[in-house]
């Protein structure tokens, strides 16, 4: 892997606590989704050689995994409690739209989903 060129930009929130444990880009919209262990999901923008909050959710359970739609404005989430989630990201607004009502065993750790 060449990292010529890469540079890394601290990811830190004065509200976080834990680990981040998913993380999703969008080279086209700028935008970082990140979650973990402290049960919120944050959207950020790259603005220069910095970071930026754009939107954070409230969720039940530790963050595992994410996917990002950004033609669609959704984002999946699934959690330590096994549910999985679909979020409405529209300006600075993570909004719930649907969950699962079963749960898996442990959690999913990778939401994939292509087209």
């Amino acid at each position: 892997v060449d990292l010529e060129g890469v540079r890394l930009v601290p990811l830190a929130s004065a509200d976080a606590a834990g680990w981040t444990l998913a993380l999703q880009y969008d080279p086209e919209s700028n935008i970082l989704l990140s979650g973990g262990m402290d049960a919120m999901i944050r959207v950020w923008r790259f603005e220069g050689d910095s970071l930026v909050p754009v939107a954070k959710s409230q969720e039940a359970h530790g963050i595992l995994a994410l996917q990002y739609r950004p033609k669609e404005g959704l984002v999946l989430s699934s959690g330590q409690d096994g549910g999985i989630k679909v979020w409405r990201f529209q300006d600075t607004r993570l909004a719930s739209l649907a969950a699962t009502t079963e749960e898996c065993h442990s959690g999913c750790r990778v939401i994939r989903v292509d087209g």
